[in-house]
Order: structure tokens, then sequence, then C-alpha cells
């Protein structure tokens, strides 16, 4: 009985342990996946080299930055702890460092981390709080200096140190002389255990001007602290619990409690926290916090996150991505600090960058790791998860993505011996693999963190999609709407109608106009339009516009010359091949010649969900189709480059976008494919850089989710990809939005700093490009 009550307990803490464990990996950001955006031009700010951890920022647009902080034994000699300051009002200038003052303060041993400013509203006497992480001794302090502007110097007032202060990171001024304190971690010793673990040991402390006490607990690493403009509210961010915490603070009480009111789930690592004088929250975050090495070397490393937070009267809040960089611009942000048009972000040991708001912004969220990690850590997660039970592998949220059903009898195993077994296992584990591939390819497990390049306005005319673009050298774009995929919106022919609209790029304020299609045998009424691809004839200026038709009776693709003088589109020829038989997009390559992707072979919406790539892409000599490219999973979008040598499809349940180098014959070379980490609908190709632009699903799971007639409710997401010389990919965000905005993103199309953004069965949007 003994033993196996030791083996139970022995086993509980196993299960623990492991659970333990995979959060912690969760949190790291081990499954996630970073696309960089900016929100205008950015540049590193001179002086800076060993970390700007935190910054904190006057009305006047003077900014404090403590760097040099030391969290490990390794930095304590190497790195000199220093205050600087910047000022707004000079951004291309570089940081001064602020002299000291201070008979009984050693600066020489000072290792700053957290900050904050009190600002006298009466006299405009300026109070510069400093958390002091000394190591030897570890005697953790937060310091109290007077500004004094003229001289730019800190005159040193006061240590505090207390009992109820053990482990600050943050501060926060409530007045010249108190303030709440973060305490990240308990145990001195064994803090790696306690971060592994991801014990919630972390506090908050409230000092009044002669003792601290603890006012808030229960915080995995509490770091990030701030209030409100109005003193109201209290903001916490528990660095492991990827979470921003609400307090409203009793200003009655001497004591500084704290109600707690909400919990914020940021899906993000949130370091420090500022509030402008709007009261909106500007987050430094770890979005990939697995990256951020602080135990080696004296430049640590890690990706850049930036997000900007409003709460509505009710505590909701609405959240959008500033800025996002996987390092290639700086490593490990730890804090943002705004000032009129401009953003300070800094770092927990690397530079400082200075960015102009151009644009209102965001990014992603994708596991390459198997989703199963987040099966298994099922309890302490609040994003939708998978759930196994029985046998069958569920989803949540209303909609069951897939099933893997097994149906054994007790005696199956014993019946059929060892490669019975064997067999099941297998079959099990197969199933279970595609499950979580399929789960991860739907993004179930992303969160959208929202953001535009400029302003945006929904076009006016468009109601029924928008599902692709394509824009003439001139600026005239063609749109394809009205698609119908499901015999129940073929019987709502009369509502949704297919149509061709054009837009003109030259007077962007102007809404879309129904093009009039003319063509003595083609059946208009029984159209179903997808891909669009033009031609133009540099010496005549003719247009040639080729859409894919999927249509009531036949598919095939149309070919129209286009009258602008009309706005008239005259049906010029009809292919058919056995070869096109699941058109999805064309691209035309020469008079009468082009390719065109078949996205399924058998048109099932089965076959959606169908590990087995039957998508493939035909070309048209002029004479016949022939089959030049397979092994797609849904093959969606195709172009090509400027100069014709590449020919570009998107395999859009493979997340994938393949590049085919183009023969003479028209056979397609396979030269290289790129993980893009979201699922891929329509290319178009920028003439003057060749750069590809992406309409892409980023959480396709919700085009699933409604009834047939607005299924399309799926966010919408906007890459740009640009090649180097060997096909190399440098990938940026350039739009994203959670469906509020445009549900269901099939394409972009830009022409100058303009673009378009169509949709399935959405609407369109026009946005200026002016910073991603």
């Amino acid at each position: 009985m003994a033993g196996f009550i030791v083996k139970a307990v022995l086993f509980v803490i196993g299960v623990v342990l492991l659970q333990r464990l995979l959060r912690l990996a969760i949190i790291m950001g081990v499954h996630r996946h970073m696309f960089n955006h900016t929100p205008g031009p950015c540049h590193i700010v001179p002086g800076i080299d060993v970390g700007s951890e935190d910054i904190t920022t006057l009305s006047n647009g003077i900014a404090f930055i403590t760097s040099g902080v030391a969290l490990t034994e390794a930095h304590i000699n190497s790195i000199q702890g220093r205050i600087y300051i910047f000022d707004f009002n000079k951004p291309d200038d570089a940081v001064k460092e602020v002299k000291i003052t201070g008979s009984s303060f050693n600066k020489t041993a000072m290792k700053p981390l957290g900050t904050s400013a009190w600002e006298d509203p009466n006299t405009g006497k300026v109070t510069v709080f400093v958390v002091n992480k000394q190591l030897h001794p570890r005697t953790p302090s937060v310091e109290l200096f007077d500004y004094d502007h003229n001289s730019k110097t800190l005159h040193h007032r006061k240590t505090v140190i207390d009992d109820n202060i053990f482990a600050p990171n943050d501060v926060i001024a409530t007045s010249a002389d108190t303030f709440y304190a973060t305490n990240d971690l308990r145990l001195d010793r064994f803090r790696l255990l306690e971060v592994a673990l991801t014990l919630p040991t972390g506090t908050v402390a409230y000092y009044d001007g002669s003792k601290a006490e603890q006012v808030a607990s229960g915080f995995a690493v509490a770091n990030g602290i701030n209030r409100s403009p109005d003193g109201r509210f209290i903001y916490v961010s528990g660095l492991l619990d990827g979470e921003i915490s609400v307090y409203e603070r009793n200003v009655n009480d001497p004591r500084g409690s704290l109600e707690f009111r909400k919990k914020i789930y940021m899906h993000t690592s949130v370091d420090n926290i500022n509030v402008d004088s709007k009261g909106d929250l500007w987050l430094g975050c770890h979005y990939l916090p697995y990256k951020l090495d602080v135990m080696t070397g004296d430049r640590w490393v890690g990706t850049t996150q930036v997000l900007w937070v409003r709460f509505d009267a009710e505590l909701n809040p609405e959240i959008r991505e500033v800025l996002a960089d996987d390092g290639t611009l700086l490593k490990g942000s730890s804090v943002a600090s705004v000032y009129g048009q401009k953003m300070l972000v800094g770092t927990v040991g690397n530079q400082m960058m200075m960015c102009d708001l151009l644009a209102s912004c965001e990014l992603e969220r994708r596991p390459d790791l198997h989703y199963l990690l987040l099966c298994v850590y099922l309890s302490s997660q609040p994003s939708p998860v998978t759930r196994i039970r029985g046998g069958v592998v569920t989803w949540p949220d209303t909609v069951q993505l897939c099933h893997c059903k097994t149906s054994v009898d007790r005696n199956t195993f014993t019946m059929a011996g060892t490669l019975g077994k064997a067999t099941l296992v297998l079959m099990l584990v197969v199933c279970v693999r595609y499950t979580v591939k399929l789960a991860t390819m739907l993004g179930v497990h992303r969160h959208v963190f929202n953001h535009t390049p400029g302003p945006c306005r929904l076009v006016p005319g468009i109601e029924f999609g928008s599902e692709d673009i394509t824009v003439t050298s001139k600026g005239i774009a063609f749109i394809s709407s009205g698609l119908k995929y499901t015999p129940a919106e073929w019987e709502m022919e009369d509502e949704i109608k297919t149509r061709i609209f054009t837009f003109d790029f030259n007077y962007p304020d102007r809404n879309v106009s129904e093009v009039n299609i003319r063509g003595e045998s083609f059946d208009k009424e029984g159209a179903n339009y997808v891909g669009l691809s033009i031609l133009e004839d540099e010496a005549t200026g003719k247009v040639t516009l080729y859409a894919t038709n999927r249509g009531k009776k036949r598919s095939s693709i149309e070919l129209f010359e286009y009258k602008q003088d009309t706005n008239t589109l005259m049906h010029v020829e009809t292919v058919t091949s056995d070869n096109i038989y699941s058109p999805n997009d064309v691209v035309a390559v020469g008079e009468r010649r082009f390719y065109v992707t078949n996205d399924f072979k058998f048109r099932s919406f089965l076959e959606v969900f169908s590990p087995i790539p039957t998508g493939t892409v035909a070309y048209y000599d002029g004479e016949k189709a022939r089959i030049v490219a397979t092994g797609f999973t849904m093959a969606n979008g195709i172009n090509q480059s400027p100069d014709g040598k590449y020919v570009y499809v998107a395999g859009a349940f493979d997340s994938q976008v393949n590049i085919f180098e183009r023969k003479e014959s028209g056979h397609l070379m396979f030269f290289k494919k790129i993980d893009m980490h979201t699922v891929v609908d329509n290319i178009e190709v920028e003439r003057a850089t060749g750069a590809l632009w992406l309409g892409c699903h980023f959480q396709p799971y919700r085009l699933f989710m409604g009834d047939e007639t607005d299924r399309n409710k799926g966010p919408s997401q906007v890459l740009k990809m640009s090649l180097d010389e060997e096909l190399n990919a440098d990938v940026r965000e350039v739009l994203i939005d959670d469906g509020e905005l445009l549900r269901g993103s099939s394409v972009a199309c830009p022409y100058g700093q303009q673009m378009l953004v169509g949709t399935i069965k959405n609407k369109m949007l026009h946005c200026q490009l002016k910073a991603y």
C-alpha cells in the first residue's frame, strides 16, 4: 500500500512538473513566429550600448533612461550603471549622461533598473525614482533624486531599503515621497528554479514615505508598473503570466491599498509599462523570450515588440501592435516611451531606438512545434486549446475542425496480438499528428494584434467580396466580386451577383464602378469570377483581362478586351480544358498564354481537410493546357516576376510560397519554398520592385464559422515579401486586423503609396501606405 502511495505521489509530482515545463515553453514563445513591421522611420540613438532598460518621460519631453542593469553575476564588473537623459524635442541628438551628486550615495556600484518621475504640479519640481538592483552587496533599494534641469544633475536625496521591497524591478511614483514597487521574484538562490516553474511569487509593495507594505501578490515575475494619469488605476505586468493586471487604487487610503479589477491576457511577455497623457498604455514586450539570452555576454539579444493598449470606461482593452522586429533592428525590447509623434524603444542590455509614429500599428502568432504542447497544457492557458477525450480530438469555440475517432473493443488488443497493437498505435499516432498539423495550419492557436500602414477606409459599392484585384500600369484596378462556392449561394444568385468592378487609384476618394461586360456568346449571368490577371501591350496600350470562371455550367478562363472610355469589357475568348478543372487564379504570360492554378481535384469540402496534396498548376500555350506542377495542398494565388523569369504559387494550406523558374516551353522548374507561417491566398507583384504582396488568412479556422451567407469572419492580413538576387526573402507585415475592420482578406494590390485589400465575401479596404 505504501509503495502505491509513493508511486501515486511521484506520478502527481511528475505531471505537475511537466505541466509547468510546458507552460514555460509556451510562455517562452518557442512556438511563435514574428512578422516585422515599424510605425515609421526608425534609427538607433547614439550613446547607449549596454541597455536602456526603462524610460520615463517628463511633460516637457525630457526622458530619463536607466542603463547598465546587472541581472547576473557575469555583468557585475563588466557593465557600469548609468542614467541618461534624452530630449524628444531634439530627436536627432545623442543621449547625455546625467551627473549624480550625493555624498552618501555610491554611484559606481549603482545598477539601475526601473524608473519613474514625479512632477510637482505647483512648483514644477521633479523627483526621479530609480530601482537600484545591486548584487554585491545584495541590498536592493529605491533611490530618490531631485533633478536640476539647468545643470542636468540628479541630487541624491534618499535611499529606501525595506524588508517588503526585497526584489524590486520597477517603480511608479505617487508623490514626491511615496511609490509602488514590484518585487519580481522571492527566492534568492533559487531564482532560476522559480522562473522555470513559473511560481507566482511576485508582489507589489507600497511605500508611504516611512515604511512599505505588500498590497498585491500572485505574479509570475512581477515586472512593469504604472498608473493612469488621474491616479485611479494601477497597472502591473506579470512577465511570465503574459498578463496585465488592473487595480483600482484607494487614493484616500494612506496604506495604498489596491482592489483588483481585471486581468488582460496579452499573448506575449510584457516587460515595462508607460502611460501617455491620454491614458493609453505603451508596452515593451518580449514576444520570443526564449531568445532573450541574459546568461552570457554583455550584449543581450532577443526580439522587439511594442504594444499599445487603450481602455474604454468598462476597462475593455483595444490592443494594437506598434512595432515588431526579429532582432534585426533592435534586440530585446523592454520599454516604449512616447512623446508627441515620436517613440523611444529601450532594451534590456542593448541599444535604444527612436521611431516616428506615422501609422497606427501590429503582429502574429504561430507555433511551429506540435500544438500537442497546448493539448497537454489545459488548465492554465486562457487561449483556446485542444482537448482529448475518449480517443476523440475536439476543438473549442463551437467549431469542431477535425476529429480522429477510434472505437476499440476491450478484447481487441488481446485478440490482435502485438502486431494489432502496433498497428492501432501507429494509426492513432498518424491521426493525432495530422490533427495537430491541421490545427496548426488553421491557426486555432494564434492571436491577432491589429495594425494598419496608415489611414484606411472601406470603399463603398463592394458588399459581396473582392476576391482578387489586379492593377494596370496606369492605376486602373479590376476587382472580382460575388464569388459563389456552395449550392446555397447559387440559390441566392439574385442577391449575390457576380461582377467585375474597377477602381481608379488616381482618384482614391472615389468609389468603384461596375464594368459593362459585352459578348454575344458569353453567358454573363452564369459566370462566377475568382482570379484575375491583365496583359498590357506596351506598343498599343491594349489591355486584356484574364479571369478564372467557376461558372454554373463549367469552369473556364475568360479573355476580355478592356475599353477604358466606356468602362467596358468586350468578351474575346473562352478557354476550357480537361486540365483546367478547378481554376482558382490565373497569370497571363503572353497573348493567349497563361498559367492557372487548380486548387483541388474533386472540389469536395472534405478535400479541404485532407492531407493529400491534389492542387496543380496548368499551362495553356494558346492551343492546349497541360499540367506543369503538382503537389499543392490547395493551389491558390499565382503570379510572375516582372521579368517573367520566375513564377510564384501559393500553396494555401501548405502555408508556403513556391518559386519556380519558367522555361520557354512553359515548363516550371522548382527553385525553392518559403514558409510563410500563415495561409496565403492571392499574390500580387509590384512592377517597380518585384516585391510580392500577399493577401493572407491568419486564422483560417474562422472562415468556417457562421452560416453559408456570412462564413468569412476571419481576420485580414497583408504581407510584403521582398526577394534578393538569391531569392532570399525579407517579409514584413503591412496590415493585420481581427475582422472588425475587414473580414477574410484574400488579396492586397499596391499602387504607389496606396493599397487595396480585397476579401473573399466581405468588403474592400483602401489604405494609404505611410509606414509598415
